[in-house]
This record gives C-alpha cells, structure tokens and sequence, in this order.
C-alpha cells in the first residue's frame, strides 16, 4: 500500500478530533483533559490544544502531564476563531469537537454525541446537556440575533418586558427558557463550549471566520452550515459540566469590547441594511451607561466599565471596525 493510501487509512481511523483553546486556565485544562481521557472509551481520538500566550505555564504542564496532546503554541492572543482554525488545519478526526477549557465531560457523552453524527447525515452540528459547576442547567440552544433581539438584550429589557406572547411575536422566537431541555430538537444554534461539527461540512462551508476575535463565531458557522442545508441538533441525553466565564473572567474589558464588535460584525455580513438602525438604537444605550457609571470613578469596578463603554463607542460611532 502506497504512503499516500496509508495516511488516508490512518485518517479516517481517528473518530474524533478535540480542539480547546486555552488563556490562563491551567488547572481547568488539566482536569478537562482528564476527563476526555477517563471518558473516551472505544472512540480512536485526538487532541489538540492552542495556547493563546497563557502566562499560567498552560502549555508546560500539559506536554507534562499529557504527552499525547498535540500542544500548539499560539505565540501570541490569536482570539478564539484564529485558534482554533490554527489546530482545524491539522485535525484528521471525521469529527471535530470544539470544546472549552473550563469543562469536564461525563461518561457516555463523546460516544453518544459522535454517534448521533455518524447515524443522521443531514446533521452538521451537535450539542449536549450543559450543566453549571452548581449543577444548575445552562441555557446553551439559541436563536439566530436579530435587530428586534439584540436591543431586548442590550439595553436589559426582559426586567421591565416580560416574555409574552407580544414580546414572542416581536423578537420573532421563544424565550429560551421556555423550550424543553429534556427533548432533542433542531436549534438554530449552540454555544461554544461544546460544539461537534462533522469535518466534511466544515471544509464545504469554510473554517470560523477569524474577523471574530471573540464571540458570535459559533453563530456565524451555525448559520452557514444551516444555508448550506445542514442542521445544529441538541441532544440532551449526554451531559457535560460547564464552569462557565473561567476562562475569559479576568478580561471583562476586552469581552464587552469584542462581544461587540463581533455583534456589528454579524450584522454587517449577514444584515447588512440593519447595521445602521442596530448602531443608531443601541448608541443611546451606551451613552447612559457611561453617565451612569461616572459618578463612582473611585470603584474600579466602574472605572472598568467605562472603559469598555469607551472602547466601544467608536464601533457604534462607525468610526472604527
């Protein structure tokens, strides 16, 4: 048999890939890793980990303690989507998993979740059950944003406008906590923390688009899988815990900034006539948060947020991308 058939035999032996990108979340990528290894039963996987210049020795401590990792130096903060694409270019897995460091899987749930893939080939994205490190449920199934949905969102107003049937009929979907989490359904899409996409689909309808440095790219991909006929599935029945915000709660400033950013970034690709109204409703919004926030400079709590709000205000200015 030929080199080349051999590489391809040894290819498609791999089941699934695992990528997890990681910034200053030693001990949580070790226990993550942990439980991949505990739990991968009867599946040929592989791993691979992006450091995004974690200053924790991430990186270290891995290639210690897991040799078996393919450990990537990022050589800088490439971002989520950067990252991961970074690993995407070497993964071999028919499969690939995009997992968060600051989680830890279940028994049961790579072979469930692989499974499923393997048996519905309309399927090109699927999801589990997400608890909370308290063991609460995370809300992980989402609508596609919308200009009515973003400003709901934005400026709070689920404590002043409960969900109702005029609040469905206007944000043009379903509060999330109304949809049963106990049954599988289509979704429009999944957060991130545990995203598994069939390799296929994603060398048909492209990578993550690296214009997101943080947010929104789960949804951007969901969205083209779903406009190349391919649906995002949730399967309650495999259960991972999720200890959510671990890995970017020391960068509050940067999320707010990226989170919109990444927000005007989605609208000006796939909305593009409703960026100017979603600039112009949200600007107001930002412009009070920052006078509210002044009067309690001496917080850095305060002083922290208005930073944000300043960093932001350009890209709702339209000044700045």
């Amino acid at each position: 048999m030929s080199s080349a058939k051999n590489e391809k035999v040894k290819e498609r032996s791999i089941d699934l890939s695992l990528i997890i990108v990681s910034y200053d979340v030693k001990e949580y990528v070790l226990n993550c890793l942990s439980s991949i290894y505990k739990n991968a039963v009867d599946l040929e996987i592989e791993v691979l980990l992006v450091d995004n210049a974690s200053k924790d020795e991430t990186l270290e401590a891995v290639v210690k303690d897991f040799p078996q990792v393919k450990a990537i130096d990022a050589g800088g903060n490439l971002g989520f989507a950067r990252a991961n694409n970074l690993a995407l270019k070497e993964a071999r897995g028919r499969h690939v998993l995009f997992l968060n460091p600051d989680t830890v899987l279940h028994p049961g749930c790579l072979q469930g979740m692989v499974a499923f893939l393997d048996k519905n080939e309309e399927a090109g994205a699927a999801g589990c059950k997400v608890f909370y490190g308290d063991g609460r449920l995370q809300y992980t199934c989402k609508d596609f944003p919308s200009f009515p949905r973003e400003v709901y969102s934005f400026y709070g107003l689920k404590k002043f406008l409960p969900m109702n049937g005029f609040t469905k009929f206007l944000l043009g979907g379903k509060l999330e906590r109304s949809r049963s989490y106990d049954e599988p359904r289509k979704v429009d899409w999944l957060l991130g923390a545990f995203l598994m996409v069939r390799r296929s689909f994603l060398e048909e309808v492209g990578f993550f688009d690296e214009n997101f440095f943080l947010y929104y790219e789960e949804i951007d991909l969901c969205l083209r899988l779903k406009e190349a006929g391919y649906s995002t599935h949730f399967i309650p029945f495999f259960t991972l815990t999720h200890f959510t915000g671990k890995s970017s709660e020391n960068a509050s400033v940067l999320s707010y900034v990226e989170r919109h950013r990444s927000l005007l970034h989605f609208f000006r690709k796939h909305h593009p006539y409703q960026l100017p109204f979603l600039r112009f409703s949200l600007l107001p919004g930002l412009l009070f948060f920052m006078l509210l926030n002044l009067p309690f400079l001496w917080k850095k709590a305060a002083r922290n947020r208005l930073i944000a709000y300043g960093k932001t205000l350009p890209l709702f200015l339209g000044i700045s991308a």
